[in-house]
């Protein structure tokens, strides 16, 4: 069976998403955020204007999405009228719906220290390990080689990152020191933590403390994309939030069952 042809216009509105190097999942997530605002009229979007977008932001908040994504539905359509449609006044007439402050829970260093520990087996303590502690994201955890790790400088080289930079993070002599104990223990050769999941790692094998990202004022703890857990620094204490509310609560009973223990 083949494939239906790409219109002139999706293909154009590929073509300006990979003129900026958008990564492929928000190329394909703009893709069909459009298709989907398009199916709900029964119209092509660019027959559409802004009061057919305003009705359809209305039509996403009434349904009960979450602010998330409702705003990630509005920023591809954002993308098409401006850039694929050459509207520049569109982040004007396409507003985003402002995002709730909720209060965030707390965890102590120590309940921090006891989830680490808490990881199923050598390879993902030592995951977590360095993800907390230089700060990477569950992507750039899984896409560690081995020779990325620098001991001369005491260095982590990070490739292809968030925005699609390469960084540098730090490396205590703590985490050195489980980074060796696991190559030890596995020898891997060209990636840090070889798995035949890879990319696919999921909740049912980190729990719901997978990975840990971030930067030096940001922790990030993450079950599965797009579920992420930030944790931020608050005086002895650190609090989170996540990008999704029913897994937060999910998150928030796994958390507080394993750091309780």
């Amino acid at each position: 069976m083949t494939e239906p042809a790409i219109t002139p216009l999706r293909q154009r509105m590929l073509e300006d998403m990979a003129i900026r190097r958008l990564a492929p999942g928000t190329q394909a997530f703009y893709v069909s955020a459009v298709a989907k605002f398009a199916r709900h009229f029964g119209r092509s979007p660019d027959a559409l204007g802004y009061e057919e977008v305003r009705a359809y932001q209305l039509h996403l908040i009434q349904s009960g999405l979450a602010v998330g994504a409702v705003n990630r539905a509005i920023t591809a359509l954002r993308f098409f009228y401006k850039v694929t449609m050459g509207r520049r006044d569109a982040p004007d007439m396409i507003p985003l719906a402002r995002r709730p402050e909720k209060l965030r829970a707390v965890l102590t260093p120590e309940e921090v220290a006891r989830l680490i520990d808490a990881a199923p087996g050598a390879k993902y303590l030592a995951a977590l390990s360095v993800a907390y502690g230089a700060g990477l994201r569950a992507s750039e955890v899984i896409a560690l080689k081995v020779a990325d790790i620098d001991s001369a400088r005491m260095l982590i080289r990070i490739e292809d990152g968030k925005g699609q930079k390469d960084r540098y993070a730090k490396l205590s002599p703590n985490l050195l020191g489980e980074l060796r104990a696991w190559w030890r223990a596995a020898r891997p050769r060209i990636w840090m933590f070889p798995s035949r999941m890879a990319a696919e790692w999921r909740c049912s094998w980190c729990w719901a403390f997978c990975c840990i990202a971030g930067s030096q004022t940001k922790r990030t703890i993450s079950d599965c994309p797009p579920h992420v857990v930030a944790f931020y620094p608050l005086g002895d204490a650190f609090h989170f939030t996540s990008r999704n509310e029913a897994c937060s609560d999910f998150i928030i009973r796994e958390i507080s069952a394993i750091a309780s223990s």
